[in-house]
C-alpha cells in the first residue's frame, strides 16, 4: 500500500510558471491532487499485520481477564479489543475491510457501466450484499435472532448458536443468484473469490458451529472458547483479506487501474458563475 501526494508548496513552483492560461490552470489543478497508490501485495501484507495484532491482544486481554482479576483496566481492556464482541476496534476494522470490499465493487461496477458491460449489475449487487454484511459485522445483528430461534426449535449441539441455520439459507441464495455471474469471471478472479469464499464459510459457520457445540456443554466464559472464538475471527477476517486481493488484482488485470477524483465545489461561486 502506498501513499502519494502531489500537493506542492508555493515556494517549490515560484519562477517555473507556464507560459499560457491553459498551462497555468493544468498545473494548478495537478498541485492540489492527492494521489493514493495501492498494490494488492501490499494491501494484503499491511492487513494481515492488522489481524495478527488483533488476535493477539484478544488473547491476552482475555487471559488477563480470566486469570488476572486484580489487573487494572481488564475490564476496559477486553471491552476495547476482544474480538467476539461488538462495536470495539476489531469489529470496527473487520467491518471497514468487508466495505472496503463493497467500495471498490461498486467501483467497478461503475467502470463496467460506463464501458457498457451488462454485468454491472451484478457487481453492484455483490456490492449491496457486502455493505449489508459489514453493518452486519460491526453490530452483530444476526446475534438477535439466537435467543428467539434457540427458544422456538429447542436447538443445540452444533446449532447451539441457532442463526447458522439463517446464514446457510443465506448462503445457498447467494451461491443461486451469483453463481453463474462468479463463473463468468477470469480464471484467476474466479479462483481467488472460491478459495475466500471458502475461507470465510469455515470460519463463520463452521467454526461457529463448533464453538457452539463446546459452548452447549462447556459454557461460554472460559479461555477455550475464547480461542474457539479467535480461530472463528480471525479466519473471516483473512478470507476477507483474500476477497480484497482478488478484487485488486483484478482491477489490476483488466481495468489498468482507477483513478477516483474528488472535486470540492464552492456552491457561491458556482451559483454567480451560472
Amino acid at each position: 500500500m502506498i501513499g502519494h501526494s502531489n500537493i506542492n508548496n508555493n515556494e517549490d513552483s515560484a519562477g517555473i510558471e507556464p507560459a499560457n492560461p491553459l498551462e497555468n490552470a493544468i498545473a494548478k489543478l495537478r498541485s492540489q491532487q492527492v494521489e493514493l497508490y495501492l498494490s494488492a501485495k501490499g494491501t494484503v501484507q499491511f492487513l494481515v499485520k492488522v489481524v495478527i495484532f488483533l488476535a493477539i491482544a484478544s488473547v491476552l486481554v482475555n487471559l488477563y481477564y480470566f486469570y488476572l482479576p486484580n489487573f487494572p483496566l481488564r475490564n476496559l481492556l477486553k471491552n476495547l479489543f476482544d474480538l467476539d464482541s461488538e462495536t470495539n476496534i476489531p469489529s470496527v476494522y473487520a467491518a471497514g475491510a468487508i466495505l472496503f470490499c463493497s467500495i471498490l465493487m461498486a467501483i467497478i461496477a461503475q467502470a463496467q457501466k460506463l464501458a457498457g458491460n451488462s454485468n454491472f449489475r451484478s457487481w453492484l449487487g455483490f456490492s449491496l450484499v457486502f455493505a449489508y454484511l459489514s453493518m452486519d459485522e460491526f453490530m452483530s445483528l444476526h446475534e438477535n435472532v439466537v435467543v428467539p430461534m434457540r427458544k422456538a426449535f429447542h436447538t443445540g449441539g452444533l446449532l447451539y448458536f441457532p442463526w447458522v441455520i439463517l446464514g446457510s439459507i443465506f448462503l445457498v441464495i447467494f451461491l443461486i443468484v451469483f453463481g453463474k455471474f462468479i463463473a463468468s469471471l477470469p480464471a484467476k478472479t474466479r479462483r481467488l473469490f472460491f478459495i475466500a469464499g471458502i475461507i470465510y464459510v469455515v470460519g463463520a459457520l463452521g467454526f461457529e458451529m463448533l464453538g457452539g457445540l463446546y459452548a452447549s456443554h462447556y459454557g461460554e466464559t472460559n479461555i477455550i472458547y475464547v480461542l474457539m472464538t479467535t480461530i472463528e475471527e480471525v479466519l473471516e477476517m483473512l478470507g476477507i483479506i483474500a476477497f480484497i486481493y482478488a478484487l485488486l488484482t483484478y482491477m489490476s488485470a483488466h481495468m489498468k487501474g482507477v483513478d477516483v477524483g474528488i472535486h470540492i465545489i464552492d456552491s457561491k461561486k458556482q451559483h454567480l458563475s451560472s
